[in-house]
């Protein structure tokens, strides 16, 4: 296990990279040695990305809170996770549970139930399991990964239902990632060792270019770690895991614009749940699978064509055993030991757009219209004396789908409109009981460049999000301690957000020399949500009448309620977002800055879902041609002490209690041996700051020390 930061430590770090010094220049030296290519000055706001509005363009000028994070991300942080990608974006922050690999995100202060829309490959992940955990998590290796896109507010009206928080897709690596110019065949094999968890990571990668056509990649990835740490020394219990993935994925090039990829992704998990002292621990299995498919064409020469026809199908199924029994305070058996359930949840879905290109007077029109469905299938079963997963996550269906138009009008070099409206219905039944809604969504969009490398917009956009399965179905008795009826709300209201938010996008050249670069994108919005659906108790009973005794409810034991999801009249959730990057090929910084409040305006308290504000800090340098990469990461949140009032029974989770602030400094050095041999070094928290994320129940991992080497082939 992890040993406590202490000067041997960064002794040992410093030789390292020293070492790594004194390697370069030895193999510099040697004749023939492979000199790589000088990078360009390129921020990740330089990048082209179609996550805002389904139509290329430089991040920089999206008239919106996108982001981009690469691979390079994981190259430099080695993260266990793929929340870690996400760490430095603003606006977003990650809920996982440290004995469950699934990651949940939220997105200025609003996550669960898709108000999230996280995808792999254009493939939505609406796994859900409600309890005393986030009630929206996705599984997914952190290797597989070539870019994340992240779209912040409801201003991605194209990208399917209930994304009233923001978009998440996370794209695969390609074929073309890694077969270099002239190759029909590479594999690589990389190693990677932990210090705090003892974590061990194996990925083998291997891509073939078969024919002129056709191209194929496969990746298998595997990982194992042990209980890790938190900054005192104190070892968590049951976060110990086992993880494999494997990703395969075809590319068919049938001619310029004209191309077909399928992709499978399997991942499978194993791994323990809940400590000993809560006698709550599940011995659990999650298996994810996800296929997907997506055609593109766009013939040269024919700007009203540019068609993308995707569909996909995503499973996830979670399996646990109850390695305790629980007993009351009377003695009696509650809930039995190896009780067995599941949560099983099947979504297919397609997605159909095409854009269109062309000119009336001044005036550059894209016209982009399609239409999209995505049907959930639950199933849940817990078998055994007590067991209640299949009443807090009820099995049902539900069907979505949407239409959507959209134009990006843009007039000369300094005016930019952007026109949308969506229309969504859904249908979702279960228990006998079917409930149908539907609703129009517009957005419009103005962008103003007054002078070059300055950009104002400002934005009105709504968004929409039909209840969830378990929100409408949920029904049942908790499991004591403390005993409560759970009662369905068949009558539950869509949310509607309206979001207001302006920015300014910055871009400059050439500030100190002829080689640097700066990029800033800045934000405030506003996004009103109607209808905000929340778990609250209802129905309070101050004197129940038990005829077998008194269950432990509410207040102590002096009253009992009900819970249900209730439609909350109006919740506001406003704030500010930076993000900014300087780049002069020897050094680069990177800033981002979350600032979110979040209020019910019913009752005037702060909403349970906000984080507390954060900054985090990147500085690197570059040397040895660019081949060594070295630097550190700041992170600091503040202390979050706005929080409801009262712990909610029905959610007694430690979220709703107050975090102190915390700060952590990570260091970084990746070298590029030669073009196929590289290694890393990553040192996270490096003095050992013993911390609690706000919404976490554990504390993080100590200080922990993470070696990786990457050995390539090709010909």
């Amino acid at each position: 296990m992890t040993t406590r930061i202490h000067v041997g430590n960064l002794l040992c770090s410093t030789a390292f990279i020293s070492s790594l010094f004194l390697f370069s220049n030895h193999a510099s030296a040697q004749d023939n040695a492979v000199q790589l290519d000088t990078i360009s000055i390129q921020s990740s706001l330089d990048e082209v990305s179609d996550a805002t509005t389904k139509t290329d363009d430089k991040i920089i000028n999206t008239l919106a809170g996108t982001s981009l994070v690469t691979k390079e991300e994981l190259t430099k942080f080695q993260f266990d996770s793929a929340g870690g990608f996400l760490a430095a974006v603003p606006g977003v922050n990650i809920e996982e549970a440290s004995d469950d690999p699934g990651v949940a995100i939220n997105i200025r202060g609003l996550q669960d139930f898709g108000r999230v829309n996280v995808m792999i490959d254009g493939a939505r992940q609406n796994f859900q399991r409600s309890g005393h955990n986030a009630d929206g998590q996705f599984y997914f290796e952190p290797e597989l990964v070539k870019r994340v896109d992240v779209v912040r507010g409801p201003v991605s009206t194209i990208y399917g239902s209930g994304a009233i928080g923001g978009v998440v897709n996370f794209e695969t690596i390609d074929p073309a990632d890694m077969l270099r110019h002239g190759e029909t065949w590479a594999a690589s094999i990389k190693g990677q060792y932990s210090t705090n968890d003892e974590g061990k990571l194996v990925s083998a990668i291997g891509a073939v270019k078969a024919t002129d056509t056709v191209s194929m990649l496969a990746n298998f990835v595997w990982r194992d770690h042990d209980n890790y740490e938190d900054g005192n020394g104190i070892e968590i219990e049951n976060t110990d895991k086992e993880l494999v993935s494997g990703l395969i994925k075809g590319v068919f090039d049938f001619g310029v614009g004209n191309q077909l990829k399928l992709g499978y992704i399997h991942k499978k998990d194993e791994y323990t749940t809940g400590l000993v002292s809560d006698a709550n621990q599940q011995d659990t299995e999650a298996e994810d699978q996800t296929f997907s498919a997506k055609w593109t064409y766009n013939p040269t020469g024919n700007d009203l064509i540019d068609l993308n026809v995707s569909g996909y199908f995503t499973s996830t199924r979670l399996e646990q055993t109850r390695l305790d029994a629980l007993f009351s305070s009377r003695g009696a058996l509650q809930v039995s030991a190896g009780n067995k359930r599941f949560f099983d949840i099947d979504t297919i879905g397609f997605d159909v757009f095409n854009s269109s290109r062309f000119s009336t007077g001044e005036f550059n029109h894209t016209l982009t219209y399609g239409g999209d469905y995505f049907k959930d299938d639950v199933k849940t079963e817990d078998t055994g004396l007590g067991g209640s997963g299949d009443e807090f996550t009820p099995s049902g269906e539900r069907k979505t789908y949407g239409f959507y138009i959209q134009d990006k009008l843009e007039y000369g070099n300094w005016l930019e409109v952007i026109a949308a409206l969506r229309y969504d219905s859904y249908e979702l039944s279960g228990n006998g009981i079917n409930v149908e809604e539907d609703q129009l969504s517009p957005k419009l969009t103005v962008g103003v460049t007054p002078v070059k490398g300055v950009q104002f917009y400002a934005t009105y956009a709504e968004g929409f999000r039909a209840p969830a399965i378990s929100e409408t179905l949920q029904s049942g008795v908790h499991p004591v301690p403390p005993a409560f009826d759970i009662i369905p709300n068949v009558n539950l209201r869509p949310e509607t957000a309206e979001n207001i938010e302006g920015g300014v996008n910055l871009s400059f050249d050439k500030i100190f020399s002829e080689k640097d670069v700066f990029r800033a994108k800045a934000s405030i919005f506003r996004n009103d949500v109607d209808d905000f659906i929340e778990n609250r108790v209802v129905g309070f009973d101050p004197t129940p009448a038990f005829p077998n005794g008194p269950p432990f409810c509410f207040l102590n034991g002096t009253g009992c309620g009900e819970s249900q999801y209730v439609n909350i009249a109006n919740a506001r959730l406003e704030g500010f977002e930076l993000e900014a990057t300087y780049d002069n090929r020897l050094m680069f910084v990177n800033l981002a800055y979350t600032h979110v409040r979040g209020d019910d305006l019913t009752n005037g308290q702060p909403l349970k879902s906000i984080y507390p504000d954060k900054v985090v800090a990147t500085v690197g340098f570059r040397f040895l041609e660019d081949k060594l990469t070295v630097g550190g990461r700041w992170t600091y949140a503040d202390a979050q002490n706005r929080v409801p009032d009262a712990v909610d029974p029905t959610d007694p989770s430690i979220d709703e209690t107050p975090t102190p602030s915390y700060s952590l400094v990570d260091l970084f050095a990746t070298y590029e041996v030669n073009e196929n041999f590289s290694t890393a070094l990553t040192l996270n928290n490096i003095f050992d700051e013993d911390y609690r994320i706000h919404r976490h129940e554990e504390n993080e991992a100590g200080f922990s020390a993470k070696l990786s080497a990457t050995v390539r082939f090709g010909g």
